[in-house]
């Protein structure tokens, strides 16, 4: 955990240099070295593979400036993806509205996951609403994962568009 704290306070100026956001780092021990995993994103649009490059080339710079890591690592760097986490509080009232999916580090109500619309944002934690009238009030400091659930077909199903006739 202390890894991560390390390159996450690398990685945040160094993102905000660049006009990006820093969603998430992840670090993984393997035998023999460490995977550093970085994702980064624009608030709005998205990120090029020219933009992750040059933070990967930056924050390299860094952690060998600061001998952060002091074994053999990988480091990639990505967009988060069409499922993007949701780490932070900004990210949760950003998607606002959207479907996410949540896992929770205990139950809450005898259930560890979650799957709904995001309904409501607040300093404590957020409130999803399920399948019918039945809302989740999850703290943040008891959610071990959550992300978008994007629907890459939603709009696409259904048919042919019949506003165009065939010829």
């Amino acid at each position: 955990m202390e890894l991560k704290r390390t390159v996450e306070a690398l990685v945040e100026p160094i993102a905000v240099s660049l006009g990006l956001e820093l969603v998430q780092v992840e670090c993984v021990r393997t035998p023999g070295r460490w995977i550093v995993r970085i994702f980064v994103d624009r608030p709005e649009g998205g990120i090029t593979l020219g933009e992750c490059a040059s933070v990967s080339r930056e924050v390299g710079r860094s952690i060998e400036a600061e001998n952060a890591i002091e074994s053999a690592y990988t480091l990639e760097v990505s967009s988060p993806g069409i499922n993007r986490p949701l780490t932070r509080l900004g990210h949760f009232a950003r998607y606002r509205g959207s479907r996410v999916s949540v896992t929770m580090r205990g139950a809450v109500g005898g259930r560890r996951h979650f799957t709904g619309t995001l309904e409501d944002v607040t300093a404590e934690g957020i409130t999803v609403a399920l399948e019918g009238e039945e809302r989740a009030v999850l703290r943040f400091g008891e959610i071990a994962e959550a992300h978008l659930v994007v629907d890459p077909w939603e709009g696409h199903r259904g048919g042919h568009d019949r506003s165009h006739p065939s010829a």
